[in-house]
């Protein structure tokens, strides 16, 4: 992964059943604008944040079933930062 953008962000897996488009956002970490990592699925690997411009290798082997890869810091969920993948 690089983040070509000019601001940190992050890569997560969560597997969950739950669409992208309703997981609940609220608090995670003491921090507002977030979703609940811990109560929405099941966090199966992440980049951790990535400060602009760094780059980072993630490799996960991922079982069927669904999963949205996302962005966690504050604002940047409900911005959009998140994208519904199945594995079959």
């Amino acid at each position: 992964m690089t983040n070509d953008g000019s601001i940190p962000h992050e890569f997560v897996v969560l597997k969950t059943d739950t669409p992208a488009a309703d997981i609940e956002i609220g608090k995670f970490e003491g921090e507002e604008n977030r979703i609940n990592e811990d109560t929405a699925g099941t966090n199966v690997g992440e980049t951790g944040d990535m400060e602009a411009g760094t780059t980072k290798s993630l490799t996960i082997d991922l079982a069927p079933g669904h999963y949205v890869f996302l962005c966690n810091l504050p604002g940047h969920y409900q911005s959009g930062m998140h994208v519904d993948v199945t594995v079959q």
